[in-house]
């Protein structure tokens, strides 16, 4: 049996591992919204740019508006259940103290390694989904944690340098 061309692209996709983060900000009526994402990438560092996808059906898309502010936060591997929330049950997202509001609004995580604070510079619409552009505007990180990976359906984290690193 010949594999479709669909069936391959979710097998490769499977197989390869992604960096856990979750996206957080607000409905234009001020309410948290919030998601886990593994298809944060890297656009640019001048100026500093970064892209995510995510579904124009998703509960989070109304927060994803040209010059709304979002969060993107980093987990480290002991952040599991943090991804989990924001993966499961819209309404448990926000229940709990797990997160507070900064001074500009937008829901933070208290767990997170790693923090940017993000404006969306613009959405490119494709089929149903969407590659959101953001610009960088302010970020904190700390090296000292290993940071959640999501690989075969299950969160996980890396091995380690190869022995020649150390």
């Amino acid at each position: 049996m010949t594999e479709t061309v669909e069936e391959s692209f979710i097998r490769a996709f499977r197989n390869h591992p992604g960096g856990v983060v979750v996206i957080t900000g607000t409905t234009p009526d001020g309410q948290p919204v919030g998601f886990t994402a593994t298809s944060l990438a890297s656009l640019s560092a001048y100026p500093p740019r970064a892209t995510f996808n995510i579904a124009q059906t998703a509960s989070s898309w109304p927060a994803v508006a040209e010059g709304s502010l979002l969060a993107v936060h980093f987990l480290a591997k002991e952040s599991q259940g943090l991804a989990q929330r924001f993966a499961g049950t819209t309404s448990e997202r926000f229940s709990g103290d797990h997160w507070y509001v900064n001074d500009l609004g937008l829901p933070i995580l208290r767990d997170a390694i790693g923090v940017l604070v993000t404006r969306v510079n613009r959405q490119v619409p494709i089929d149903l989904n969407a590659l959101i552009v953001l610009d960088i505007e302010e970020g904190r990180f700390s090296e000292n944690h290993e940071p959640l990976l999501y690989h075969k359906r299950a969160f996980g984290t890396v091995a380690g340098p190869p022995e020649y690193l150390i």
